[in-house]
């Protein structure tokens, strides 16, 4: 996409997400940075086995930021726990992955530093790489953004994304 000019035409399928989780395991701590995090809560109640341990860190932030919380409370009650910055709740990776089981799974969506972090904490606790699972947006902010637009083929329709939507993630349709 970071090769596209002006007027060049694409095609574009509907939102889908390739983001596999082993949902098998009986244990799972999964961590969301920023407005950026799982959409799809349906997929918290497909873990396979009763006693499963999960936990979802969700950094933001405020609490205000926090996309689908009420939702996320209802559904997953104090296995999630906020890391508001403003209020110096910091997440603590190192701590978190260490008193994790060894067999635990951990899934991660959200910016690159995040990311980054999370690669090494998860290395430095000796951790095996396949069980840490990730996905990213766009550059993640590596790369600066600029709006543009999108015309709708057969039609005259266009449509202008704004340069601070571009970087909103999945999560932000949620708050529309």
């Amino acid at each position: 996409m970071w090769s596209l000019t002006p007027g060049a035409r694409i095609e574009v399928s509907s939102p889908a997400s390739l983001f596999e989780i082993d949902w098998s395991r009986k244990s799972y701590c999964l961590i969301a940075g920023g407005i950026r995090h799982y959409t799809d809560h349906r997929h918290f109640e497909r873990v396979d086995a009763p006693d499963a341990e999960l936990e979802l860190h969700y950094a933001v932030r405020s609490r205000h930021d926090a996309a689908f919380l009420d939702e996320l409370s209802d559904l997953l009650g104090d296995r999630l726990i906020i890391h508001a910055g403003d209020q110096g709740q910091r997440i603590n990776l190192d701590e978190t992955f260490g008193r994790l089981p060894s067999d635990a799974l951990a899934a991660m969506c959200g910016p690159m530093r995040l990311l980054e972090a999370a690669r090494r904490g998860w290395a430095s606790a000796g951790r095996i790489p396949a069980d840490l699972r990730y996905e990213t947006f766009g550059s993640s902010g590596l790369l600066p953004t600029a709006s543009f637009r999108v015309r709708i083929d057969n039609s005259s329709r266009e449509i202008v994304v704004p340069e601070k939507q571009i970087n909103a993630g999945c999560a932000q349709r949620g708050r529309l």
